[in-house]
Order: C-alpha cells, then structure tokens, then sequence
C-alpha cells in the first residue's frame, strides 16, 4: 500500500531536504557549469518505505519549468540515500525545487 505525503507531516519531509541543501546545491552547480542559464523548477518524488528508506526517487514533469537529465539523475542518486522520518505505511513524498541561476 502507498500512502499519500500527508501521512508524512510538511515538517518532516522539509527537515530531510534542508538537511541536504548542500547535496541539492552541489548537483546544481555542476550542471549549472554546463548551461549558465539553468533555472526553475522541478518536482521530486520518493516512494519511502516505513522504516524512512528510499524505495524509488524521480522526477515528475508535473509543473516542471527545468528539465535537465544530469541534474535529475544527480539529485535521483543523491536523494535515495536519504531517510525519512518512520510511518505505519509506504508514503509517496512529491517535493517542488526552484532553482535560480547566480545571474
């Protein structure tokens, strides 16, 4: 069974992406080095298991403004190593990033 973010407060999952602001920046930055205009949004989703592990990270092209394959699979394989917090149930997370070019 998959359980929609809700079972997951707004709280929990924003701590698990702050803490990894700097993962998030350093996949950014190196695609950013390749294309200086590099900018929007793009949403995250991870299906986490009830222990907090990562089961799946994707993107989703729901209201993305950025599409950007490096990038995606940086933050993809980045991101499945995070923990979330624990839940009765498997949870599906989807998370917006803006990104916004030093310009």
């Amino acid at each position: 069974m998959v359980v929609v973010a809700s079972c997951i407060d707004a709280i929990g999952s924003e701590k698990v992406v702050s803490a990894h602001t700097g993962e998030i920046k350093a996949c950014y930055d190196e695609t950013l080095a390749k294309n200086k205009n590099l900018a929007g949004k793009l949403t995250m989703a991870w299906e986490v298991l009830p222990d907090g592990n990562v089961k799946t990270a994707k993107d989703i092209c729901g209201g993305a403004t950025l599409e950007d394959a490096d990038l995606e699979n940086c933050l993809i394989t980045k991101s499945k190593t995070w923990t979330f917090p624990k839940t009765e149930h498997e949870v599906r997370i989807e998370y917006p990033i803006i990104f916004e070019a030093n310009v």
